[in-house]
């Protein structure tokens, strides 16, 4: 999946967008949540929700996902 996203992070680039989560979280602005099975002991998955879009926020041209808006 993090091929269509510009491949894998960089642990510089992880530890900003983490501390973005937490910054956003802090105000009030957007949650992270983590999906959990009865059967796995680590989660699942993720999903993350923002009360607001970004402004400078862009998709990448060749992301397959698109928005319906």
């Amino acid at each position: 999946m993090t091929s269509f996203l510009g491949g894998p992070e960089s642990r510089e680039q992880l530890v900003k967008r983490h501390a973005k989560f937490l910054r956003l979280w802090d105000e009030g602005e957007a949650r992270m949540f983590t999906s959990r099975a009865d059967s796995e002991e680590e989660p699942v998955g993720s999903v993350g929700f923002a009360f607001r879009a970004e402004e400078d926020f862009e998709y990448p041209k060749e992301n397959p996902i698109r928005v319906n808006a």
